[in-house]
């Protein structure tokens, strides 16, 4: 199993001065290679149909090309997402209101581990973005937290940008249409990929 992992909101506390209230943790859950690599195609396709040579960035791409990729993304029957939604509002711990890394490694070990069942011998990819000593962080709290002698949710964790592995579009992608839905109750984007939802977890 691959798994791609994109956030939208902010990890800061300060709703006075534009915190999101919101913070969206998105996984994309690709089967084996062979299905990546029928994923991959089809970004290229949708790459080539509007011309497109930038990244598939949610925030900076126009309506047509946003739905246009959710269409061919959303239309793949062996593709499902997981998601974990937190109003930051509820978060009354003082630590990780504190520490926006903290926040964030919390968060994204809620979403990998509350599972169902369903992560197991993973491979994960997050975005290079980011100072390298925070992700490479993030890589040994992960580890620690979700793996164990008996069980190996997580067999590895890749460092890639959207040159590297298209497939991290798709993650931003879905991302940014379900935190638009949360945000602003629009909906557009998000009915194109709907179906694929095996769970997304509003956290309490």
């Amino acid at each position: 199993m691959l798994i791609f992992m994109d956030e939208s909101g902010d990890t800061g506390f300060k709703f006075d001065l534009g915190s999101s209230r919101y913070f969206v943790n998105m996984l994309v859950l690709v089967p084996d290679a062979q299905i990546a690599e029928s994923l991959r195609e089809r970004i290229e396709e949708v790459r080539r149909n509007h011309r497109w040579s930038k990244e598939f960035h949610f925030n900076e791409t126009p309506d047509d090309i946003r739905r246009a990729f959710l269409q061919a993304m959303g239309s793949h029957r062996s593709l499902v997402f997981r998601a974990i939604v937190v109003p930051k509002t509820d978060i009354f711990s003082g630590f990780l209101r504190e520490n926006n890394d903290s926040f964030y490694n919390y968060v994204t070990r809620q979403v990998l581990e509350y599972d169902g069942g369903t992560i197991q011998q993973a491979k994960l990819f997050i975005d290079k973005r980011g100072p390298r000593a925070w992700r490479n962080a993030l890589a040994v709290y992960l580890r620690r937290q979700l793996n164990s002698r008996q069980q190996y949710k997580i067999l590895d964790i890749k460092q890639k940008d959207w040159k590297e592995n298209a497939l991290m579009q798709i993650a931003d992608r879905y991302s940014g249409a379900l935190y638009r839905k949360i945000t602003k109750n629009d909906t557009r984007f998000y009915d194109k990929i709907k179906k694929q939802k095996q769970d997304v977890w509003w956290f309490q």
